[in-house]
């Protein structure tokens, strides 16, 4: 794929309404046993914060959301099938403005499953919030009488993949 092609497909798949793409590497890795893609971008998002009174709200994953509604059934009459074991890492850089200061800052998260396990990291350093998110599936063929173990799961992560920071304006 040209870089121009790439370009356009990122700006596809990002589900956001205004940002400029200001570097982008998108580079995959075919192979049988281990492919993998590697994106890494550099955004510049505008209006992406809420603004409440004296507060501004900013969602700390902006991108790396699981999509899928996974609707909840009584009797599921197919096994849960994860297909192949995925790892999806975010790292997220939030510069802080100097007339913010800091009020809320969501915990590290730790979510254990048979079915995988994520994990979020925030860290604080000068004017900089780090935000880690780590999300790996488990391929492997489950019981369906788990489905309802599988959905809190997956509830468990999208609660987490809205977590906001939450600063004071000065």
């Amino acid at each position: 794929m040209n870089n121009e092609f790439k370009k356009k497909y990122i700006q596809n798949a990002i589900p956001l309404s205004s940002f400029t793409i200001n570097s982008f590497l998108y580079d995959d890795y075919l192979s049988i046993q281990n492919p993998n893609i590697t994106e890494k971008l550099q955004l510049q998002l505008n209006k992406y914060a809420n603004n409440s009174q004296n507060r501004m709200i900013i969602p700390l994953n902006p991108i790396g959301k699981i999509k899928d509604n996974f609707p909840k059934i009584e009797s599921r009459v197919s096994d849960i099938i994860i297909r192949r074991t995925e790892c999806y890492i975010d790292s997220v850089q939030i510069l802080i403005p100097q007339n913010l200061k800091l009020e809320t800052l969501p915990a590290d998260k730790n979510i254990q499953s048979v079915y995988g396990n994520y994990k979020t990291t925030i860290k604080i350093h000068a004017n900089t919030i780090t935000y880690i998110r780590i999300l790996n599936f488990n391929k492997g063929n489950y019981p369906k009488e788990k489905y309802t173990d599988f959905l809190t799961f997956i509830n468990q992560v999208k609660q987490w993949d809205n977590a906001n920071v939450v600063f004071l304006k000065q």
